[in-house]
């Protein structure tokens, strides 16, 4: 004979009691059809399950608690699969960074653009260009070396050198130490050598898979010596911006800037570019280039532009 819940004693009743109302389901269960959607949609991505949910709830009005619980589930599934997988990427490319010498890692460009004119002005114009970068696990490494040559009708109008390398020992939430070295040569500003120096902070401003800017300055050297035989030495501020932007695959405009304050004088150097990619190694460059300096010796402007189109050949 079995005893109704009542005839029970009274704490056995209010316990089994208590167990049966929390073991009820709070809806009803799913269709399974609509479940097996759900299921199969978190096993590919969150774009696919957010659309997924998203039309369930829209064909099945009365079980929408029971549609977002479930794709909550899973959506938290594949949120844990992609931190595991972006940390794994993430140490297997610091293990890369790590393990490289001396020499491995660097990439390059070489650049080349020529420019002819003939009739009533026949001009000459070439830009060399060559630079090197290395982005190691706690600095990035940066060299670039250029001669851009003119002349104008059989004479020289226009000849400068200028090399440079920078170092960023990378600290922590995008902030950096910035070292830099800079050479020039142009005689037609005034001088035969100008050496710069620099040491200061950096800080990434912008870091996105698209796009990046880095900015630094700091206290600099300057060492001029000029074409008359004089030199001088002073001590100023630079300060600099790198920005890349890859606008679609294949297409990347790039702006770098820098200004030196010493002794009176300030120059500023800036150049955009857009590159577009022509083959896997080749790209088509134009560029647009300004130098200016505030207080140029007697004679001498004291800007200078330049529109370039070039070939970029990447290694």
């Amino acid at each position: 004979m079995v005893l109704s819940i009542f005839h029970w004693p009274p704490p056995i009743a209010a316990l089994t009691l208590a167990l049966a109302v929390l073991t009820v389901p709070a809806q009803a269960e799913l269709p399974p059809s609509v479940e097996a959607m759900i299921r199969e949609a978190g096993r590919t991505d969150k774009a696919t399950l957010v659309a997924v949910v998203r039309m369930a709830k829209a064909t099945n009005p009365d079980d929408v608690a029971a549609i977002e619980t479930l794709g909550a589930t899973f959506m938290a599934d594949l949120q844990r699969k992609s931190d595991a997988a972006q940390a794994a990427a993430k140490a297997a490319e610091e293990a890369r960074l790590s393990s490289l010498g001396l020499f491995d890692g660097w990439s390059g460009q070489g650049e080349a653009g020529f420019g002819v004119t003939t009739g009533n002005t026949d001009q000459l114009n070439v830009l060399l260009g060559i630079r090197l970068a290395r982005d190691g696990l706690k600095a990035r490494h940066k060299f670039a070396t250029s001669v851009d040559y003119q002349q104008t009708d059989g004479h020289r109008s226009q000849e400068r050198y200028s090399a440079s390398y920078a170092l960023n020992y990378l600290l922590k939430d995008g902030l950096y130490v910035a070292a830099s070295l800079g050479w020039e040569r142009d005689e037609f500003a005034g001088f035969s050598h100008r050496f710069t120096e620099s040491v200061g902070l950096g800080y990434r401003a912008i870091n996105r898979p698209n796009m990046t800017l880095d900015i630094d300055g700091g206290p600099a050297l300057r060492q001029t010596f000029f074409v008359d035989g004089t030199d001088e030495e002073d001590f100023g501020a630079r300060g600099s911006l790198v920005y890349r932007w890859t606008v679609r695959p294949g297409t990347i405009f790039s702006q770098e800037a820098s200004v030196v304050s010493s002794g009176g004088n300030t120059t500023l150097i800036s150049t955009s570019s857009l590159n577009t990619k022509l083959t896997r190694i080749f790209s088509a460059r134009i560029s647009f280039n300004v130098q200016s300096e505030t207080d140029p010796l007697p004679g001498r402007k004291p800007t200078d532009t330049a529109t370039r189109a070039s070939l970029v050949y990447s290694f």
